[in-house]
């Protein structure tokens, strides 16, 4: 886990928890690639069964594999929870 800085409702500055999923000082060029290709005719590309179009990039290196643990069972979304309940986020 993490702590980060953000600016919270009426722009009072909060603690935000995060679990880190991800490596670091990895190169950023799968990220901006598929923001890119957003951008483009190509997304429309990557759907679920149903036609809802999916906005995450499927297998991404720079995610650990407790990362993509966490991520897949959306526990990576938990420590924002307590953001949350402490009234620091909506």
């Amino acid at each position: 886990m993490f702590r980060q800085t953000r600016i919270g409702i009426h722009g009072k500055p909060f603690e935000l928890l995060k679990f880190r999923t991800m490596r670091s000082q990895c190169s950023d060029t799968v990220h901006r690639e598929y923001v890119t290709g957003m951008d483009s005719a190509q997304t429309g590309e990557q759907s679920h069964a149903d036609g809802t179009e999916v906005f995450k990039i499927g297998s991404d290196e720079r995610v650990t594999r407790i990362g993509r643990w966490l991520r897949r069972f959306s526990i990576d979304e938990l420590p924002q929870l307590l953001n949350v309940l402490y009234g620091n986020m909506s």
